[in-house]
C-alpha cells in the first residue's frame, strides 16, 4: 500500500486531542518519512487548538513529553498542524538520549538514534544499581501520546486548561 504524501513537516507545531478535553502542543522535531516522527509535546492543556503565536517561544526544556511517534493521528488529521516554528534549526532541538530498562537484567541503557532515519544506534548499558534519568525509549503510537498528555496535564475542573 502506498503511503500518502506528508501533511506535515519537521518543524511544524501541532495541536494534540487529549482524552478528557481539549489540545495539548507539540513541535515535530525529526521526520524519517516512514511514519515515524520525534515530538517535543508541551502543557497547559488548551481548550481550543493553540495559534502560532502562543507557541514559538516554548523550548525544549519546557517539555512535559519527548519521544519518538507513529504520525497516524496526523496523517488522518485527528491532530492539527498549527504552523511551522519560525527559523527551525534542528540544533535548537536536539535528539535527546533515551533511557531504556531492561526489567528481566534490571539493568538500564542509554540508547541513541540516528538524526535521518530514526533507527536505533548505539547503545551503552549501566552496571547494576546505576539508574538514568531521561526521556523513555519507546515509540508511541499517537493514540498513546494522547493517553500519555492526558495523565500528565490533568484537567482538574478546569484550573489545567488555559481558554
Amino acid at each position: 500500500m502506498a503511503r500518502r504524501k506528508l501533511n506535515y513537516r519537521e518543524g511544524d507545531w501541532v495541536a494534540v486531542p487529549v482524552w478528557d478535553g481539549g489540545w495539548v502542543a507539540g513541535l515535530v522535531a525529526r521526520v524519517n518519512g516512514r511514519g515515524i516522527a520525534l515530538g517535543y509535546f508541551f502543557g497547559p492543556r488548551r481548550v481550543e487548538v493553540p495559534v502560532l503565536d502562543d507557541l514559538v517561544g516554548l523550548k525544549p526544556e519546557d517539555a512535559v513529553l519527548v519521544g519518538m511517534f507513529g504520525d497516524l493521528g496526523l496523517m488522518e488529521d485527528e491532530w492539527r498542524v498549527v504552523g511551522p516554528q519560525p527559523g527551525f534549526r534542528r540544533v535548537d532541538w536536539p535528539m535527546p538520549v533515551f533511557v531504556s530498562h531492561d526489567e528481566i537484567r534490571d539493568l538500564y541503557s542509554k540508547r541513541w538514534y540516528d538524526e535521518d532515519t530514526l533507527e536505533w544506534g548505539p547503545e551503552e548499558w549501566m552496571p547494576r544499581g546505576v539508574v538514568l534519568e531521561g526521556w523513555d525509549d519507546a515509540l508511541m503510537g499517537s493514540e498513546f501520546v494522547e493517553r500519555r498528555l492526558n495523565r500528565l496535564l490533568p484537567c482538574d475542573g478546569g484550573s489545567g486548561v488555559v481558554g
